[in-house]
Formats: structure tokens, sequence, C-alpha cells
């Protein structure tokens, strides 16, 4: 039995084309069988193989897709009845051909004709096709290209929802346009970030980047000062633009403008025009309008009055598609830049550095201790990472969605604790379900600890001038540097308060104490740090490195990360030099001076140069190529220093 596609929709609308038994290929090169006279096309779209079982269609890894009754399809059968979708074209499976003008525009209305659109329900979803083609016909060229208007806006407001980028969004759109209108070229300009105007993409009818084309700088100010489009059949003629050079060397004859208003911004112009009654005065924007992100600006040099109004008004719709998707992307990338920027940060937020077995031990206790909700005392040097471990046992625990609230002790002197209580939402009521961690807890006067002791024991507490008795739910975390028994042995610290705090009890090693961790977190710092210099920066030379080493740290590893800064700042060269270090750590770090826990002094820069080489050796398991590369040297010359040591 004879079989045929029938073209109901696209370019063209009422063929028919008789398919045969076997293969038939479908696509816009004259070597297929079915020839399609529609630019959304491609070369080799699809072929339909149509045996006894039925017939089969395949995409064949065409731009636009291919989709049997609006749903894209790789490979999927075609029934008798099913609307096949190739570009803009749509054609139906028949036993009979089509009869000739049962698609045209002075159709009698009575046929329904199915359309795909946007949202479910839609006013568009089913009208009778006479309706339709007289609908769209008032503003473009008959119903078949009503129909391709149609059809295009669909398909680019899906893709719009794709595009990775605002090249790659602005040439679909303008692509769009330059396919259904009456313009020779089209551009986006889009702002920048100091408020001034850039060309973002501009392209030619034939598709291709246009050659460079003198536009109206006049109409963009008209169309972003007032956030309103700019329509003018005859620019030379145009009183308001008239006078303008770009105008007179462009030799353009009709320009259409509409502006890319934010959300906002289209909401208040939206207001303004329903606001505003024939005759009347345009009401001002509002002085906290923000300004439009750009405009879509069309040109045709050679037809004047190439654009009616239904083709502002489907201008200004599609514009506000593409502004929709530039505001979508540009949060997109904001979010992705600020979850970068947070990534960047935890380590310092929520890690600490370091592999050796004193700071592994810190890792095991904040494993053991954050799923609890005991208080936990933090104990020691200034800048062994007090707050780094606290931070890490909140966002470890069932509370990481709470709030971590800091309160620094030594701050709170004299009775200002009540700072943290007092008449306003303080301190310990804004963490409730959250935690608190309480830095320089030994510095707090006598006084104040009695007040801290009721908040930790669980009773209510009132607000300084207030009645009302406040509870809160917090885990309480505290920080000293003091030895806090001591304390409460000469009576400057309440006993009851001590155990309060010291239920679960861990001491943090001084930086002294971990001396193989000290070139991971100064290479951490050095990669933290390097982008404030202006000079490319890439590590540090090995002398440097057992300077670094060698030094006591009394500061810990804030003073270590304020070494790096200053060597960074004072030095001139990519690798850091020992002489860039601050003569505190150059002075402490001289050959011969003793190192703590390991006897007798180093007496030479030989061996200064064998340890630093085999700490690093044993920090990457014994690998000879990472250590060549963390050492800054080749394999050869580890091969010969390990030999040289006697190192197997």
């Amino acid at each position: 039995m004879q079989v045929y596609l029938v073209v109901v929709s696209g370019p063209e609308a009422s063929r028919s084309y008789p398919l045969p038994s076997g293969r038939t290929h479908i696509g816009i090169d004259p070597s297929n069988e079915i020839v399609l006279d529609d630019r959304y096309v491609s070369r080799h779209h699809c072929v339909i193989d149509l045996n006894d079982d039925g017939a089969l269609v395949t995409d064949l890894g065409s731009k636009n897709g291919t989709c049997i009754n609006g749903r894209p399809i790789q490979q999927a059968p075609l029934r008798p009845g099913d609307r096949l979708t190739v570009g803009l074209t749509d054609l139906v499976l028949s036993k009979k051909p089509a009869p000739s003008g049962s698609l045209s525009a002075e159709s009698s209305g009575t046929e329904t004709v199915e359309v795909e659109v946007l949202r479910k329900g839609d006013w568009l979803a089913t009208l009778p096709a006479g309706a339709v083609a007289g609908m769209v016909s008032k503003g473009f060229a008959g119903a078949r290209r009503g129909w391709e208007v149609l059809r295009a806006g669909y398909q680019l407001a899906r893709q719009l929802h794709t595009a990775e980028d605002v090249e790659g969004l602005s040439r679909r759109v303008l692509q769009h346009l330059l396919a259904v209108t009456e313009a020779d070229w089209g551009a986006v300009f889009l702002r920048r970030e100091d408020g001034e105007l850039e060309l973002c993409c501009d392209l030619s009818a034939e598709g291709e980047q246009a050659e460079p084309v003198v536009y109206s700088r006049s109409v963009l100010a008209e169309a972003l000062s007032n956030c309103s489009p700019v329509l003018s059949g005859e620019l030379g003629r145009d009183g308001r633009f008239a006078a303008s050079e770009s105008v007179r060397e462009g030799a353009l004859q009709s320009v259409l403008c509409v502006p890319l208003l934010t959300e906002s911004e289209g909401a208040e112009r939206l207001e303004r025009s329903e606001t505003t009654s024939e005759g009347a005065e345009r009401p001002e924007r509002s002085e906290t309008s923000g300004e439009p992100l750009g405009a879509v600006y069309l040109v045709s040099r050679t037809k004047p009055f190439a654009f009616a109004e239904e083709e502002l008004a489907w201008l200004e719709a599609v514009a506000g598609q593409l502004s929709v998707a530039l505001e979508t992307l540009f949060a997109r990338r904001q979010l992705e830049e600020e979850n970068a920027r947070l990534r960047r940060q935890s380590v310092l937020q929520h890690g600490l550095i370091g592999e050796t077995e004193a700071i592994q031990e810190v890792l095991q206790f904040i494993r053991q201790v954050a799923p609890a909700e005991a208080t936990v005392l933090i104990q020691g040097e200034t800048g062994t990472g007090k707050e780094l471990v606290s931070r890490a046992i909140h966002y470890n625990s069932r509370r990481q969605d709470g709030p971590f609230v800091c309160i620094n002790s030594a701050g709170h002197e004299k009775g200002a604790f009540t700072g943290a209580i007092r008449a306003k939402p303080g301190k310990f009521e804004l963490a409730s379900g959250g935690t608190v961690f309480l830095d320089e807890v030994g510095e707090l006067a006598p006084s104040t600890q009695a007040k801290l002791l009721r908040v930790l024991e669980g009773q209510p507490f009132e607000r300084v001038g207030g009645t009302k008795p406040i509870r809160v739910d917090v885990r309480v975390l505290a920080a000293t540097n003091r030895d806090l028994a001591q304390a409460v042995q000469e009576g400057t610290f309440r006993a009851d308060l001590y155990h309060r705090l010291n239920v679960i009890a861990v001491e943090l090693p001084p930086l002294r104490g971990r001396r193989a961790d000290i070139p991971r977190l100064a290479e951490f710092f050095l990669e933290q740090l390097r982008a404030e210099v202006p000079r490319p920066v890439e590590r540090f030379s090995a002398e440097a490195l057992v300077l670094l080493e060698r030094h006591d740290w009394p500061g810990n590893v804030r003073e270590l990360r304020n070494a790096v800064e200053y060597a960074l700042v004072r030095g001139t060269t990519p690798i850091i030099q020992a002489s860039d270090l601050p003569e505190s750590v150059r002075g402490s770090g001289a050959i011969g001076a003793p190192v703590e826990g390991e006897g007798a002094p180093i007496d030479s820069l030989q061996e200064a140069e064998r340890r630093h080489i085999l700490a690093v050796y044993e920090r990457y398991g014994r690998n000879k190529t990472k250590t060549a590369e963390a050492l800054g040297i080749s394999r050869d010359t580890l091969y010969r220093k390990l030999k040289e040591f006697q190192v197997e």
C-alpha cells in the first residue's frame, strides 16, 4: 500500500511526498530523496526505513533534532497519523496525499490543528487553522510565514535554557530574529560592570559574522534611557535621529531597538504602562530602578518600514526571554564563583593541614567528639588553630546547619559579658540551635564567670532590663592558652566553671612539635597568598625550607603565615630565597643552632640538606618522582643525593 508524508506546517505546507519501501533520506542536501527547503533542517537530517512491519525513523545527528508527536527521538517507529517534526517542518504519515489548499489562510476554520507550545493549556494549544493563520498574517507575510515564526519561537525558547555562555545566547536570538524579520543585520549590546555598553554579538542575515555596520548610538541611548523600544521606519527622516552622524554615514533605513530589561525593570515598565491613561504624561522611572542589561538592535539598510508593530511585539517577547536567560546565567556564574570561593576557604574554616602523627591525633579527636553534645575545652598556645578545631567540630556535628557564634571572652571583663545576653537578642540567643565558641575563656573576670556558669548549666536567664526567662539550645566549645587547672589553684578561675568546661579536653600541639608539617603549611600559604603580589612565585628554595623547619615558631601557624606573606612581599624572584624570610626566622635557623628534640646542633649546610631531602622523601612515601618535583630537582640529582646518603 502506498503511503505519504504530508507537510502540514512549515515552509512547504500542503506538499505530499510518496514514501517508497526501503530507506528514504530527509535533509536539505540535494542527494536526499526528500529535500526540504527549511534552514533549520540539517544537510542529512534523518532517515525513514519502510517495510512490511512499518516505518522506523532514525535521527542522523541533526543540529536541531527530530521529534515524533513533539518528543525528541534518536530512533522510533512512525505510525499513521503521527506527526514527524524536522526543523520547522511538520509531516504526517498518511495513506492519502494532502488535498491542495487544505491548510491555506482562507481555511474555514472547522479543522482543529494541534500546536506545540511552551505551556500546557496555553491559548495557542488548540485553535482553528484559519484563526491561527489570520492572527499571525497581520504582522508577517501569510499563514505559512506565521507558522514558521511560531515554531521557530518555540524552538528558540527551548534553546535559550541550554546555552552555556552569553555569546551563545545572543547568537541564537539573532539567528532567530534575522530569520523571521526583514532585518539584514542585528546585534546584541550588553552593559559592562563600569556601565558602558559593549557589542556582545552581531550577525548578518546570511548567518555569518557581519561586516562592521555603522549603528546609531542615539537610538541605543533613547531605548536604554526610557527603558522602551524604538521603532523607526525611515530613520533619515525621523526628527529624533535624522541629525545623527551615524544615521547619515550608515545609510540606515529601518531600525528596531528593544532594551533588555531586568525582572524589576520589566515589572515597573508594565506598571507604568497600565497606570498611564491615553494622552496623559508618562510617569518618571523611580530613582531605585536598575539599569537595563543592554539592548537588541535590528537594522534594514535597504528597505524602509521593514518592521511592523506586530514584529515589535514579537521582538519584545524574545528580548524578555533573553533577559531572563541572561539573568539566570549571571546568577549561576555568581553562585559558581561563590561556591569556588567557599571551597578555597574550606580548609581554613573547617580543616587542619598536616600529616604528622600529632595532627592526625587531633583529627581523630574531632571525629570522635563532633557527633556528641558534650562541652569541649580546647587548649594550646596562641596560633595553634583552636578556632579551626572548634569549627571542624561544629561542621561535622548534627548542628552543622545551625549558627556558629564566636565570643571573645577577653573582651568581656568588668561585667561586660552581659553583652552576650543583653536587652536585644544576644550572641547566646542568636546561637540557639548551633554552637557557641568561647575564645580565651581563661581571661574572664571572676564576676563574669558566675554569669557564664549559670548559662552553661542550662538555667534560664533574662535580658538586661527584661523579665521574661530565656532558654537556649547551644553546644559550648571553649578555648584557652592558659593552664586553667593552675588558675583554679591560684583562685583566679572558678573550680565549678572549670569542671563544667572540662568535660572533654584536647591539647593542640605547637608547630615546633610537628616540624614535618611546616613545608606543607608553607606551600599552602604560598598558594593562598601568591595572587597578592605582581610577580609570579613558584616555590621555596631548599635553604628557605630548611630555615622554616628549624625556627621554633612561638606564634605557631599564625606566625608562619605572616612569615610567608613577608617573604612574598620582600622577595624579587620566582623562588623564595632564605634571604627573603624575616630576620627572626633567619636568625633562629642559622646553621649550628640547636633543634628542639634532636640533641646536638647541626653544624653544616650539607647535613641540613640531607635532613630536608630525607624528610620530603618520607613525606611522599619514598616516591622519587614526586620527591624530585617537590624539591625542584631532577630525578638524577635525587638518585645521586640518596646514594650519597646511603639510602636504598
